[in-house]
């Protein structure tokens, strides 16, 4: 039996923090999770816990051609 390899589409997701003072950075990620929104968001409040942190947007990237 031969080995079976899952097909795992990478997505790109955009982040968007502001902060109280108003900065504001953005960026992208790629990722293979299913939906990648929720733990990139969790994973990014944690990283950035110390910041004075309005605002933490999460979501997918449109498609780029």
């Amino acid at each position: 039996m031969g080995f079976v390899q899952h097909h795992t589409t990478v997505k790109t997701v955009r982040i968007q923090v502001e902060t109280y003072d108003g900065c504001r950075t953005i960026w992208y990620e790629t990722s293979r999770l299913k939906e990648p929104t929720e733990p990139i968001s969790k994973r990014v409040q944690s990283q950035l816990a110390g910041l004075n942190l309005k605002r933490i947007e999460v979501s997918l990237a449109p498609a780029t051609v």
